[in-house]
């Protein structure tokens, strides 16, 4: 969209990590969507942890735009 000259703004809305985790994991549970993820007794699955890394997500728009076309928004 450069190439346009198209200017992009983002809001990236952040959860408390815990939080995040546990209502991912409680979705993930009552849809059945992933069943190779293990029960929350056994520890918390990798695969659900992996989700809430904020920096590892965000970090491709900050490859691709200019910081100023991106607001950080905690949800807290």
């Amino acid at each position: 969209m450069r190439q346009y000259n198209i200017k992009f703004k983002f809001i990236y809305i952040m959860r408390n990590p815990i939080d995040r985790i546990e209502s991912y994991y409680t979705h993930l549970q009552a849809w059945r969507v992933d069943p190779t993820i293990k029960p929350f007794s056994e520890g918390i699955d990798s695969k659900v942890i992996d989700v809430s890394k904020y920096a590892m997500q965000i970090e491709e728009y900050y490859k691709r735009f200019s910081s100023d076309s991106i607001f950080m928004l905690n949800f807290e």
